[in-house]
């Protein structure tokens, strides 16, 4: 119904939802959508930490004051202590030296980085 109680055919009517970060750790968040089903999808700064308040509106094509309906999210990294790892690229160009020790948590494979049988 329109604003004065009158019928108003709404089945051409578009909705669009928007996530705007209004304070806090802007870079938090480096994209966000909402689905047409109102599912909230954000796409976060890996390793970040800190806060962040997220407005999500869902507006419609009437381009009237009240047609908008916004909800406010307050979003908190809290810092995680990820376990240390390590990556060898393998290049058949580079010489790699591989020495292995059994009490290390780390397995060479045959023909891993040098052509030819691992040397542990």
């Amino acid at each position: 119904d329109g604003p004065q109680g009158e019928l108003w055919d709404e089945s051409d009517q578009s909705l669009n939802f928007t996530v705007t970060v209004v304070s806090g750790n802007l870079a938090l968040v480096r994209a966000a959508s909402v689905s047409e089903d109102g599912e909230l999808t954000l796409a976060l700064l890996a390793h970040a930490v800190g806060s962040a308040l997220l407005r999500v509106t869902l507006s419609d094509n009437t381009h009237t004051p009240t047609s908008d309906f916004s909800r406010e999210i307050l979003l908190e990294m809290s810092p995680v202590n990820d376990p240390p790892f390590f990556a060898v690229e393998c290049n058949a160009s580079a010489h790699v030296e591989c020495a292995c020790d059994a009490s290390l948590p780390i397995s060479c494979l045959s023909n891993d980085c040098f052509g030819g049988p691992a040397p542990c």
